[in-house]
């Protein structure tokens, strides 16, 4: 699944209201419930280096909110999952799009 495709599916499949919070990072995009507003994805561009990959280039990832017990369970069920880089590692797991 790439970014477009996930975008579109959170907004159909959840109703989210969307924003892009950051001057400086124009293309994150932050996905929020409807009614309380809070945040349960983000989706970014990050390097590599900072996903403990072992290059420069840009990723598109997305950060989604998750259960803790849940959370640590897709880590060590799928490669592509990881604590959640800039946010709760808890609480938050990082997803790796490409």
């Amino acid at each position: 699944m790439n970014r477009e495709e996930l975008r579109r599916y959170i907004m159909e499949e959840y109703h989210a209201e969307n924003d892009f919070p950051w001057l400086r990072y124009p293309e994150n995009e932050v996905f929020r419930h409807p009614g309380n507003r809070k945040w349960f994805a983000l989706i970014m561009e990050v390097t590599g280096d900072r996903l403990g990959l072992p290059d420069q280039e840009k990723h598109a990832v997305v950060n989604l909110k998750c259960d803790p017990q849940q959370a640590d369970f897709y880590r060590h069920v799928y490669r592509n999952v990881t604590p959640a880089y800039h946010m709760n590692k808890t609480h938050w797991n990082t997803i790796v799009l490409d």
